[in-house]
């Protein structure tokens, strides 16, 4: 069973104003890595970010983890989300 640790910094995947994320690090085969990053908006999980491996460094995981969560992030918030909301009304 795999066991995940959260990273003592959470400031290592900085999500702009009104965002959190947890980031858990946890030990995988042949003794790699997996970090895994949960965003959060108004205490509600809206995404999981993982990056596993066994190469993976948990500097480079961290700094690839942010560019990630910051571009899912973008992308979230500039959705187009016209058509759900014409759903929803119907």
């Amino acid at each position: 069973m795999i066991s995940f640790e959260p990273v003592a910094d959470s400031s290592l995947v900085p999500p702009p104003s009104g965002w959190t994320t947890q980031v858990h690090v946890g030990a995988v085969f042949e003794g790699g890595h997996s970090y895994h990053a949960q965003v959060f908006r108004d205490r509600q999980c809206l995404c999981h970010i993982v990056m596993a491996g066994v190469a993976v460094e948990a500097e480079r995981a961290e700094e690839a983890l942010a560019i990630r969560v910051r571009n899912w992030i973008e992308a979230f918030e500039t959705r187009d989300v016209s058509d759900s909301v014409a759903l929803q009304a119907s």
